[in-house]
């Protein structure tokens, strides 16, 4: 009997230990499960962490733990309601984590962050990632998330056995975890050194800082989500058979490419120049904002960047005008495009071929992303994947500052690497130097798609989202979003249209528009009627929103038309107003207390303010366009 009772309780002590070892593996569940997802994703990213990096996600795999185990600690009770409150937490938490990680990982590459969720204006929608739920891929990583969730806290709720401190005390830690997750610092650009989980709560405790007034980090408005009204299925009727390509530039100012071909060509931005000698330019092509983001808005919607915010975040995007036509879509950008809010205005569109910055190189550098070779690289590498007809984007952005170049081949010299007011014009080299470096990244694209069967089919429409500023004003700036003065706004333009692709009264239009002012709000149309739907009466009262004219058409945009980088989107460093008409053009910026006017046509420096009474007609027209805009101008100028 002495015997076999040894046996029992040895047994039993054996039991014992497998239950404790069991126990600490349920506890650790929830971190070794997201752990295994982040290798699976990012493997090479993680093994190439140098020693900082590598202690810090170390340290962050630990205070995961620490959180998880404290919340399924309090999940684990035997009994009682507490045992069930603390079980839906952790399978709403985890779901949410593992879900969203995951879903936002496939589609761009890298974890939902700080910049992820920062300029959203819903906290509900920023848990969810705003992600497209019309999409199979996040459902399957929501089932698969609440299904290990659900799994580890029965799971948990099976092998631990608290004892008696233990419930004490794990239900009164389960806020200072909380407080833990919500306040630790985390590497949640370009490296993310940090845990999936611990990424996702730093963002959204900074999102509810913000948005109950405790923090101003941001601080303006962003991009939010757009979401286009339904367009009717239409039938493209182009006056040729062709598809259409629109390369769009960041940042590059009309005076440092030859828009015309000119065997002569010496401006940085001229690798293109020899390739497309029969090209159709815009010489006096203005953008409508001195910001990446306004200037979209216009360019993919063509409404005016004035228009009401619903307008703004609900007219249907080029994209999908030519989806409902048909047409098989792409967009393909270096740009980061979780940064900012900016995946939210394109993500819905419902585009069929798509990269980003991010997933080009998930350690990108913020403004000027991967190289832009890379991104012509990757391009034609997917170009066999279009099917015929089809509308792609090409957006680069390594002309943004701080100008991403290649130092092996800068022949604007000396240059500096970072802006400060002794080094002005040495940062103007830099630009230039990285005009030149993009420009042959296009002019590999062009080369690229010209050789192709395809290619040789295609219009391209090429101009860049705004320019840029050394210090030409009187007020100094360096950079964009400013002003609308020239350096900002007059920007390269220019369609290449392949024999046979363009009728000859288009072509004839098209070289008409060669010294006349054009301007972004005519893009849309135009890219419209390439595609052949500007006549088609289904999409009547989306045209009727637009102010431009398509530049394949005689007719030209004549009204005044809006010029500003303060929008129902978009909240300006420095906020800015302005009116274009004819060759007039005013503007105040929120310091001022009256409009500035200039005439083009005589002082195409904009040296001479001719003031208020120099441009009353346009000045009352403004004052009249911007009544409405949640601006921080003078009290008695703007509402």
């Amino acid at each position: 009997m002495r015997a076999g009772g040894h046996a029992i309780t040895r047994r039993r002590s054996r039991l014992r230990s497998v239950r404790r070892r069991l126990a600490a593996l349920a506890l650790l569940a929830p971190s070794l499960v997201l752990l295994a997802a982040d290798l699976a994703r990012r493997p090479r990213q993680i093994a190439g962490f140098d020693a900082p990096h590598a202690l810090g996600y170390l340290g962050s795999l630990l205070g995961s733990a620490l959180i998880w185990a404290v919340i399924l600690a309090a999940s684990s009770r035997r009994r009682g309601l507490l045992r069930w409150v603390f079980g839906a937490i952790f399978v709403a938490t985890f779901t949410l984590v593992l879900g969203v990680q995951g879903a936002f990982h496939q589609l761009y590459n890298t974890y939902l962050s700080m910049d992820s969720v920062l300029t959203s204006d819903s906290f509900a929608w920023a848990m969810m990632g705003t992600l497209p739920l019309g999409r199979a891929f996040v459902w399957a990583h929501l089932g698969t998330a609440i299904a290990v969730a659900a799994g580890v806290l029965a799971f948990a709720q099976k092998v631990v056995r608290p004892g008696r401190a233990a419930r004490i005390l794990a239900p009164i830690l389960v806020p200072a975890v909380a407080y833990g997750a919500a306040t630790t610092p985390v590497s949640f650009r370009a490296v993310q050194s940090t845990s999936a989980d611990l990424i996702y709560f730093h963002g959204l405790a900074t999102l509810g800082r913000e948005l109950t007034g405790l923090d101003s980090i941001s601080a303006f408005t962003r991009p939010q989500r757009h979401v286009g009204e339904p367009v009717p299925k239409v039938e493209a009727r182009p006056a040729r058979p062709r598809n259409v390509v629109f390369i769009l530039q960041e940042s590059l100012r009309a005076d440092v490419t030859c828009s015309a071909y000119d065997p002569a060509c010496d401006l940085p931005a001229r690798a293109v120049n020899p390739l497309l000698p029969g090209r159709m330019p815009f010489l006096q092509m203005r953008s409508n904002a001195g910001v990446t983001a306004v200037s979209v808005a216009v360019l993919w919607s063509g409404v005016t960047p004035t228009a009401p915010r619903e307008t703004l975040l609900t007219a249907p995007l080029l994209w999908e005008y030519a989806r409902a036509a048909g047409y098989d879509t792409g967009y393909f950008t270096n740009q980061d495009l979780t940064s900012y809010g900016s995946r939210l205005f394109v993500q819905d569109a419902g585009i069929a071929h798509r990269t980003s910055g991010t997933e080009l190189d998930p350690t990108m550098p913020e403004h000027t992303g991967p190289r832009d070779l890379r991104l012509a690289d990757h391009v034609l590498a997917r170009w066999g994947e279009l099917r015929e007809p089809f509308f792609v984007v090409v957006q680069l952005c390594n002309v943004h500052s701080p100008y991403l170049i290649d130092e092996d081949d800068a022949p604007y010299q000396p240059q500096a690497a970072h802006y400060d007011a002794a080094h002005g014009a040495l940062m103007r080299n830099r630009y230039r130097n990285a005009a030149y470096a993009s420009d042959k990244a296009v002019a590999r694209l062009v080369a690229g798609l010209r050789a192709t069967e395809s290619g040789r089919r295609s219009v391209i429409l090429f101009t860049s989202d705004h320019g840029e500023m050394f210090h030409d004003d009187p007020g100094g700036y360096y950079g964009h979003s400013w002003t609308v003065r020239d350096e900002e706004v007059h920007v390269p333009g220019w369609i290449d249209a392949p024999a046979g692709t363009v009728t000859e009264a288009e072509a004839q239009s098209l070289r008409a528009a060669r010294e006349e002012l054009v301007y972004h709000l005519d893009v849309a149309p135009t890219v419209l009627d390439l595609l052949g739907l500007w006549d088609a009466p289904a999409i009547a009262p989306q045209r009727g929103r637009m102010v431009g004219h398509p530049l394949t058409r005689p007719g030209r945009t004549t009204d005044a038309v809006p010029m500003t980088s303060q929008t129902w989107i978009w909240d300006a460093w420095e906020p800015n107003f302005g009116m274009m008409h004819g060759t007039k053009k005013v503007f105040a910026q929120k310091r001022d207390d009256a409009f500035h006017c200039f005439d083009l046509a005589a002082d195409p420096g904009e040296e001479r303010d001719l003031g208020e009474e120099g441009c009353p007609d346009l000045v009352a027209a403004a004052r009249r366009e911007y009544g409405g805009l949640p601006s921080e101008v003078p009290a008695g100028r703007f509402r």
